[in-house]
């Protein structure tokens, strides 16, 4: 997996390419955890090039959702199909702006 960050004033970007799983997902968190500070705002996590996150990579979406939800927005955009369904599957769809 690769996993990059760009941060442009309050906004900051997450790309990630390849599959989030057990291993990975510590990677992820990390990026995350490293860029995001009080000053970031809003959130864009990129995912055109994964296609699959397991169970551990859930766990950081939704960790990191609820310190979103104390200082600003988070979005998931560019979801493939396949990630979609596990989102749904799961009964996290609605929990997350995905597009």
């Amino acid at each position: 997996m690769n996993v990059s960050a760009l941060k442009e004033g309050c906004k900051l970007t997450i790309a990630v390419e390849g599959r989030i799983d057990t291993f990975s997902s510590k990677q992820l968190s990390e990026c995350i955890n490293e860029n995001l500070d009080d000053g970031v705002g809003e959130l864009i996590i990129d995912m055109e090039g994964t296609d699959y996150i397991s169970s551990s990579g859930l766990r950081v979406f939704l960790s990191t959702k609820q310190q979103m939800m104390k200082q600003g927005t988070m979005k998931i955009i560019n979801v493939q199909d396949d990630v979609m369904e596990i989102f749904d599957m799961v009964g996290l769809a609605g929990l997350f702006e995905l597009e």
